[in-house]
């Protein structure tokens, strides 16, 4: 067997290039052509400068069309981002600001409930309306509109979706932080 260190001075030697996928659009042929140009342009600097003389990755093209996406293919990521802005920011801001006003929060402080439950509690609710409410605009989506979604990337979905909901549920419990009280008239 090759040692590791004699694997690593041979490949030093002779380093195989990495490949770099570009995708352009077969129809913009003349934006194509330039960002390909620039991109090549780029990657011999880098290689010039990391190994010398042989390129550490080269360019290649790949085409894609973007002719079979439809306006729903478009609107529905849409559609779920503004849900998951409106449950974090206007589903959370205002009803804890409305709880604070009420002085509910404060009764709750003497109950056995920890602060740290709540705050859990309240997150855990917001977090499984966000998924709820997910899978129905998905699901109609597909039901209705014939919207095409891949079960391979059913996981990253569900990932992205739980931290675009945390990230919304965090800036509004921010934002009830800051409540303004209404503005004073002149």
């Amino acid at each position: 067997g090759m040692g590791l260190a004699s694997y690593f001075a041979q490949s030093a030697q002779s380093p195989e290039p990495v490949p770099l996928h570009v995708y352009t659009d077969p129809a913009d042929q003349v934006t194509s052509q330039v960002v390909l140009s620039v991109i090549d342009r780029v990657i011999a600097g880098m290689s010039q400068g990391v190994t010398g003389t042989v390129p550490a990755l080269v360019v290649e093209s790949r085409s894609v069309t973007s002719d079979d996406f439809r306006y729903i293919d478009y609107l529905l990521p849409g559609v779920l981002a503004l849900n998951l802005l409106q449950l974090g920011l206007y589903g959370t801001a205002e009803p804890l600001v409305g709880l604070r006003e009420k002085a509910v929060l404060r009764r709750m402080g003497a109950t056995p409930l920890t602060k740290t439950m709540l705050l859990a509690s309240q997150v855990l609710f917001r977090m499984i309306i966000a998924m709820l409410t997910t899978l129905l605009i998905i699901a109609v989506g597909v039901l209705v509109f014939d919207v095409a979604v891949e079960v391979r990337n059913l996981f990253a979905i569900t990932a992205v979706i739980m931290l675009g909901a945390a990230l919304f549920i965090t800036m509004g419990y921010v934002l009830s932080l800051i409540h303004i009280s209404e503005p004073t008239r002149l």
